[in-house]
């Protein structure tokens, strides 16, 4: 599920492309519709909570996760920065991933501990790809290369 999501994330903004919507525009209507496709993480797990067992019966939230993360990476590599400040760039995007991992297991230990429930944690879980396009919409408003980044 998670190479038909890349696959999908790429071929939806290459076709908006492709009928004339802006580059910066289309890639962020891709991840606009993948972070939609993940929403139900919530909804299955709150309708089914006490069956909740493995993620391997939820595939669609699988592969959106993929298309999201492709178009963020096409984000950095592309368009805003150049080649010499990839790297560096998709380092701080892990960094801020494993960090935001730690946080998230506080998180999830503090709301199973105050009242027992998964329902937050995957709500929540559902939400943060919107979240994260709302962050990467108020950093990058338009697709234009970054300045002050030098390639050694």
């Amino acid at each position: 599920m998670a190479d038909i999501g890349s696959v999908l994330g790429g071929w939806r903004s290459s076709r908006l492309i492709k009928r004339g919507v802006a580059v910066g525009r289309a890639r962020k209507m891709a991840m606009l519709a993948c972070a939609v496709c993940a929403l139900p993480v919530a909804g299955r797990h709150v309708c089914f909570e006490p069956l909740a067992g493995g993620g391997g019966d939820r595939p669609g939230p699988v592969a959106a996760h993929q298309g999201f993360f492709r178009k963020s990476l096409r984000l950095c590599r592309r368009i805003c920065f150049p080649a010499g400040a990839a790297g560096s760039i998709v380092g701080l995007g892990g960094f801020s991933g494993a960090l935001g991992g730690v946080l998230m297991s506080l998180y999830a230990a503090n709301v199973l501990q105050a009242i027992g429930s998964y329902t937050p944690i995957f709500i929540f879980a559902s939400l943060a790809y919107l979240l994260a396009l709302l962050v990467v919409h108020l950093i990058v408003p338009r697709y234009a290369p970054a300045t002050g980044f030098t390639s050694n």
